[in-house]
This record gives C-alpha cells, sequence and structure tokens, in this order.
C-alpha cells in the first residue's frame, strides 16, 4: 500500500460538507464520513465570499436609494449590509472618507476592503454579480437610451441636492438666489421632458428595470421628500402617472427616504 504521509493530495470538498452535512469522502482507497464544524463553516464561507458588502450611505440620498433599489431588484439585498454613514459638504464624515477620498455617499466596500464609488459604478459592478436582465444594457441603442435616461434622472436629483444645500446649509446671507433659481430650472426642465417623452421610461410595471427608470424614480422620490412645496405632478400628468405605478414596487416601497 502506498504512504501519503510524505505528500500532501488535494482532495475535493463536496458542497454537501461545505453546507454542514454528513458526506464520504474516499482518501487512499478507504471511505472517511466527515462533517463540517461550524469553525469550518465560516472558514469556507469567507473564501466563498460569503462577508457581506457595506454600502455607506444615508436615508434620504437619491443616489443611495437607487443602489439599494437595484441590489432588491436583482436579488442582491442579503449580500449588502447597510451602513448608515452622514455627511455633507461642510462636515465631511472622517470614517467614510479612509473608505472614499471624496467622502461621498453612496460607497460600497467590498468583501476584500476595496471600495467603489459612485452610485453609478456600485450599479454597474453589481449588475455583475447576478445571472438576470442586467440594470444596465451592455450594447445597442437601448443602452445608450439607457444610460441618457439615466444621466437625467441624476441630473435632476443632483441639481435639487444642491438646491437643498444651499436653503439648508449655508448661511441664509451667503445665499444666491439666482443660482438656486438656475438649479430648480434644470429640475423643471428635465421634468418637462420626462413628461413629455414618457414613453423613453419603459413600462412601470415591468418584470425588469432599467438604472435609467430607478434614476428617476429616486430623483421624484426626493423632490417628494425635500421638495413637497414644488407640486410637480400638477402640470406632468403622464409622469406622474407614470411614477404613481413605479412607486408600487416592493423595491421602491422598501427605500422610502427617511430624515
Amino acid at each position: 500500500m502506498a504512504d501519503y504521509r510524505g505528500e500532501c493530495i488535494p482532495i475535493p470538498i463536496p458542497a454537501s460538507i461545505l453546507a454542514g452535512q454528513d458526506a464520504t469522502l474516499t482518501v487512499a482507497g478507504r471511505n472517511v464520513n466527515m462533517r463540517a464544524s461550524k469553525q469550518d463553516l465560516r472558514r469556507n464561507a469567507k473564501k466563498l465570499g460569503g462577508t457581506k458588502m457595506k454600502l455607506l450611505s444615508a436615508p434620504a440620498s437619491p443616489f443611495g436609494r437607487k443602489v439599494k433599489i437595484v441590489a432588491i431588484e436583482k436579488g442582491l439585498l442579503d449580500r449588502i449590509e447597510i451602513v448608515a454613514m452622514p455627511t455633507t459638504p461642510a462636515a465631511p464624515n472622517e470614517q467614510l472618507a479612509r473608505d472614499n477620498p471624496l467622502a461621498k455617499i453612496p460607497t460600497l466596500v467590498l468583501s476584500d476592503g476595496r471600495s467603489l464609488y459612485d452610485s453609478f459604478v456600485i450599479c454597474d459592478y453589481l449588475d455583475t454579480l447576478h445571472a438576470g436582465e442586467k440594470a444596465i444594457p451592455a450594447a445597442g441603442a437601448r443602452r445608450w437610451a439607457v444610460l441618457t435616461v439615466h444621466a437625467l434622472g441624476n441630473g435632476i436629483a443632483d441639481a435639487a441636492i444642491l438646491c437643498r444645500y444651499e436653503t439648508a446649509l449655508r448661511p441664509e446671507a451667503l445665499r444666491w438666489a439666482d443660482w438656486t433659481r438656475g438649479q430648480m430650472k434644470k429640475v423643471t426642465g428635465g421634468l418637462d421632458w420626462l413628461d413629455s417623452n414618457v414613453a423613453a421610461l419603459g413600462s412601470a410595471g415591468a418584470s425588469d428595470v432599467d438604472l435609467g427608470q430607478i434614476a428617476v424614480a429616486c430623483a421624484l422620490g426626493y423632490l417628494d421628500f425635500r421638495f413637497a412645496d414644488v407640486n410637480w405632478r400638477a402640470t406632468r400628468p403622464r409622469l406622474a402617472g407614470w411614477f404613481a405605478a413605479f412607486s408600487q414596487r416592493a423595491s421602491m416601497q422598501q427605500t422610502m427616504p427617511a430624515a
């Protein structure tokens, strides 16, 4: 009989052992019954990517909400730990800055410690982790249509946030009314285009949603949250109808912004 004591032989470990079940291995012609311990399971889970990613965000952020909606829609939320990370341009979060030198949210910290930012990069990465319909089409005319709508939704949210900073964070004596009006003009211009071209958003009730739809929905949700007095629905019935339908999705209901 051959002596294997002086040689390390790689042995494939059955999935049943990794799952904590009894299994039989054949080693040097002998059947050996094995059961993985809890410690072994934790070690194997870590090797297999079991450590959760961390999403650094804030409940009110439309960009963080966009990432969370993608994670929910694509079945990835159970792989992500959401960590509340308050930060403002005037008071950047030092802990956040260790993972993102820009000190901006959202930031995704991977299980190996690497960080990804901004929201588009994070969503693009999440799209590589599932086998379903992608939130960002890989090629063709639809890719550019989705990315353009995404840019519009992001731009509306960005302009609205800048107005929020101007009125909520900047000292009153330093506020610039013309600049704020200019930002709000971007918001209303984007909303008007979406209402006139609501077909570009696609079906609100489709089984799979894309990143353009999600970005627009997050922007509209932010307007409802921070600018309820604007009443953007009054003159935009088509966009209002689309948003009402899209808001019924479980991913939207689970990610409602909070102060």
